[in-house]
């Protein structure tokens, strides 16, 4: 599918692509994606701009993964923290994907939910 078919913002030059189904990323794009859908199977994806920061790629805990199901979501620079907030974790088995570039190393995640979320 060209990237042109679809109303993004044009943020960014590159694309995340996630399938809420299979919790599966496959990769950055730039003009258009090719995915193989089996027959009598479907794809729920969610596009999103490369922002060049760990960020968002998508929940298990609604099929916007992450538009209705997280809030407040925003990178601080000068913390280098990813900050998000959420009421849809009670849930059992909460997944929350994120994209950290290869120029950034993860060191800590912290929670101060319910059920370490």
């Amino acid at each position: 599918m060209p990237i042109s078919n679809l109303s993004l913002p044009q943020k960014s030059r590159y694309y995340h692509a996630f399938d809420f189904w299979r919790e599966k990323y496959f990769g950055k794009f730039e003009r258009e994606i090719i995915v193989k859908v089996p027959p009598a199977d479907a794809l729920m994806l969610t596009i999103r701009p490369v922002s060049g920061h760990p960020e968002i790629l998508s929940t298990n805990m609604h099929y916007t993964q992450g538009a209705v199901d997280l809030k407040d979501v925003t990178w601080d620079d000068g913390d280098m923290k990813l900050h998000f907030s959420s009421d849809f974790a009670y849930q059992v088995d909460v997944k929350i994907f994120v994209y950290v570039p290869d120029n950034y190393i993860l060191s800590d995640i912290q929670s101060s939910g319910v059920n370490g979320f």
